[in-house]
């Protein structure tokens, strides 16, 4: 089977709403790239309808695959389901609340189609404002704690090299939202370059899921620290 450039992974819990907009614009807005793709939704343990959605959508848009994860462990943890099933040489991870129009992703494609040797591509907020406590909290841990460089909160959608995503998806042990983060921590200690990409703010949006209670966020962001410095993760 020939490899797809590019694996559009959407981890969904509870998304009935939101993800029929979202596959429809998505296999719209591909299909008009002069790149091959696949779009993989990794069911979070629903408990609404996403199951029923997507497996009635999938004769109508192209390349879709659905995968059920028996239990539920977080956003991080779904994720990596879609990295390890994933077959596109970039991977594109999308936020299955719609909050931002996959076209957004507009900025990112340049860095992913041309002579660019990024490892990975993280969507950058303009507008602070318009995050919540959490995830500013979230991004402010990351900086101060496990040093991470991201100057902007991450925003809407991030992409990942079949590489790095091969490497550090083996390495990520967090299963929250917390694990984009450790995923920049651990891209930064191996030297994958990483690069921000701005895209229009369109109210600010995470990678996904409830937000982290500001204790949680700052115990996962404790661990990852722990990890780094006691060499928890190795080989790298």
């Amino acid at each position: 089977m020939i490899r797809p450039f590019l694996s559009v992974i959407i981890p969904a819990h509870n998304a009935a709403e939101t993800l029929p907009i979202l596959l429809i614009d998505a296999d719209r807005f591909l299909s008009e790239q002069e790149f091959s793709y696949e779009i993989l939704v990794i069911n979070d343990c629903s408990t609404d309808r996403t199951h029923d959605i997507v497996t009635r959508m999938a004769p109508a848009i192209r390349n879709l695959k659905l995968i059920d994860n028996p239990d539920r462990r977080g956003i991080g943890a779904a994720a990596k389901v879609g990295m390890f099933a994933a077959r596109g040489d970039w991977r594109l991870v999308a936020d299955a609340r719609n909050l931002v129009p996959i076209a957004a992703v507009v900025p990112m494609l340049p860095h992913l189609t041309g002579s660019d040797s990024y490892d990975i591509l993280v969507g950058k907020g303009r507008a602070s404002g318009s995050f919540t406590f959490s995830q500013r909290l979230l991004h402010a841990c990351a900086r101060l704690v496990i040093g991470s460089r991201l100057t902007g909160i991450p925003f809407g959608f991030y992409s990942i090299s079949l590489m790095a995503s091969e490497k550090l998806f083996t390495l990520i042990k967090t299963e929250s939202a917390s694990y984009l983060y450790e995923m920049i921590a651990l891209g930064n200690l191996v030297r994958y370059r990483i690069q921000e990409v701005p895209f229009t703010d369109a109210g600010g949006a995470f990678v996904s899921e409830p937000l982290l209670s500001g204790l949680q966020t700052i115990w996962e962001t404790l661990k990852i620290r722990w990890r780094m410095t006691f060499k928890r993760y190795a080989p790298l």
